[in-house]
């Protein structure tokens, strides 16, 4: 994965080029190389982390129920503070996210709860290097009351993963009715 020349350049400024080529390698960075990316500008650290998750995880992001987050075993659920009004920024949550996603070995995903943290921020962690959602977004109005019925917030919530340049892939579905999803829904907001 080539990450751009912006990209680049601003990781060459920050004296980190060692440090990307590490996390690009997909084993997990130790402490050392993790303190120096919580003091780097944020953007460079969702730059790399966001890199390192296409490279080594793709653009499909899983989304899954709570039950069934319980029982995955190749995703790291991450436990972070969602009252934003007493604990950390929006910020603060999403470095959480992109260390995290640098400091995990790669063959394991990077699962943030919508639940905890609300859409849209969750929305942004897939550019901070998560791939997997986790909320009961099909059966319930509690998370995602954008539209009525089941296949309408389903819908909506591919939609919000499009924009952020990725395709949904909900537990239920294979990696071919995924991309069939995600083909029926470009064509319906190109029409």
């Amino acid at each position: 994965m080539a990450m751009g020349r912006m990209l680049t350049g601003a990781i060459e400024r920050a004296s980190l080029t060692d440090v990307a080529e590490r996390a690009l390698a997909g084993k997990g960075l130790g402490a050392p190389d993790l303190a120096r990316l919580g003091r780097a500008d944020v953007l460079v650290v969702a730059g790399i982390a966001d890199a390192v998750r296409a490279k080594h995880r793709g653009h499909e992001v899983l989304v899954l129920t709570p039950q069934a987050a319980e029982l995955a075993t190749d995703i790291v659920v991450l436990d972070l503070d969602g009252d934003l009004a007493a604990g950390p920024t929006g910020q603060d949550v999403l470095v959480q996210i992109a260390l995290a996603r640098l400091a995990t070995p790669c063959k394991q995903g990077i699962a943030v709860s919508c639940e905890q943290i609300g859409l849209e921020l969750s929305q942004t962690a897939l550019v901070f290097g998560a791939d997997t959602l986790i909320g009961d977004f099909v059966s319930s109005k509690k998370t995602l009351p954008l539209l009525d019925g089941p296949q309408a917030r389903k819908t909506e919530l591919m939609g919000l993963i499009k924009r952020s340049g990725r395709t949904a892939r909900f537990l239920d579905e294979s990696p071919a009715e995924a991309a069939t999803h995600a083909s029926d829904w470009t064509k319906e907001q190109s029409s």
